[in-house]
């Protein structure tokens, strides 16, 4: 979830952002890298719902950030792993941030795609950048203005529109489970908001690297322990393992969970935490074209212009929020 995307790197983006990357990226990479990495965040929800047909959810966690969380220790480093288990163990910010910023976050996550479109669940994790910039306003004194209140009028209008279509009947219409859904969902939205806000604190502390390693390891043993007490023996292995779940597997583990991460924390180094909020719709998008072929999801004209008044509203908002937190922390000239 940068701003409003799932598992949007666990690095602030001001953190990333100012590092200096070698002079062989060059811009017209890093954009491509930078539309790459939203566009693969789009198989999140889609890949998610068809994964959770044989996977119960501790379980499928488990696996899909189990396997990354090695991966990106290889791809790290032993020793920045080392020094990441090492900051796990004494500082329990970190530990927090693990537990329930990621593992109870993403769990609550997978928990409403049981019953909601994943077309829904990433339109309202759109949210999280108005409810993680109140926040950090209220708990770490960032700067907001007006352009809140007006993107955040625009994106709940496109997520109505994009959840229920062009009625005003909204939650009436739905079922029981849906509705639930929406609810789990939108618990999901509120920790992953919260979880932002204290990154902002904590990050500063430790390099991309070690962060995200103690917190995926946290979160990791977190949905292990579940995986094990609460759904032992649910798992059908010639299911799991049967060609297209274990295609969707690798493509899940593979695509959102490392390949964007990595494709993003490149690209922001070259192109800055502004410019690259643009691309949040492409994201959106992604998801719903995904979701439209894998699951026979339906998008008829509200729902269409929904989706895009939130991705244009969001987008504009997180973009804006950057500029006034540059002027903010500007030094006065003089």
């Amino acid at each position: 979830m940068v701003s409003g995307a799932p598992l949007h790197v666990l690095a602030t983006a001001a953190d990333v952002s100012e590092r200096q990357e070698p002079p062989t990226l060059t811009l017209r990479n890093a954009w491509a890298l930078a539309i790459v990495a939203h566009l693969f965040w789009g198989y999140l929800g889609p890949g998610a719902k068809v994964l959770l047909d044989v996977w119960p959810p501790w379980t499928l966690n488990a696996v899909r950030l189990g396997i990354a969380t090695v991966a990106l220790m290889f791809i790290y480093g032993r020793d920045e792993t080392v020094y990441g288990l090492k900051a796990l163990l004494v500082d329990k910010h970190l530990m927090i941030l693990g537990v329930v910023g990621v593992g109870i976050t993403f769990q609550l996550y997978f928990v409403s795609l049981l019953t909601i479109e994943a077309t829904a669940a990433a339109v309202l994790i759109f949210l999280a950048p108005f409810l993680t910039a109140v926040l950090a306003r209220l708990f770490i004194g960032e700067p907001i203005g007006l352009h809140l209140v007006v993107a955040a009028t625009a994106t709940f209008i496109g997520a109505w529109l994009a959840l229920f279509g062009a009625t005003w009947e909204g939650l009436r219409i739905v079922s029981p489970a849906v509705r639930l859904g929406l609810l789990i969902n939108l618990g999901s939205v509120f920790l992953w908001s919260v979880y932002t806000t204290h990154l902002r604190v904590i990050s500063p502390r430790y390099p991309t690297g070690r962060l995200t390693i103690a917190t995926f390891t946290a979160a990791t043993a977190l949905y292990v322990v579940n995986a094990l007490i609460v759904e032992w023996g649910e798992v059908s292995s010639s299911a799991v393992l049967s060609p297209v779940p274990l295609l969707h597997l690798v493509l899940y583990i593979a695509v959102p969970s490392i390949g964007a991460y990595l494709l993003y924390t490149r690209s922001i180094t070259r192109i800055g935490a502004g410019p690259i909020t643009i691309l949040l719709g492409l994201e959106l998008l992604a998801t719903a074209i995904l979701a439209h072929f894998l699951l026979g999801e339906r998008f008829p004209p509200a729902r269409v212009f929904g989706l895009f008044l939130a991705a244009v509203s969001v987008a504009w908002f997180v973009w804006m929020q950057t500029r006034v937190a540059e002027e903010a922390t500007a030094e006065p000239v003089g």
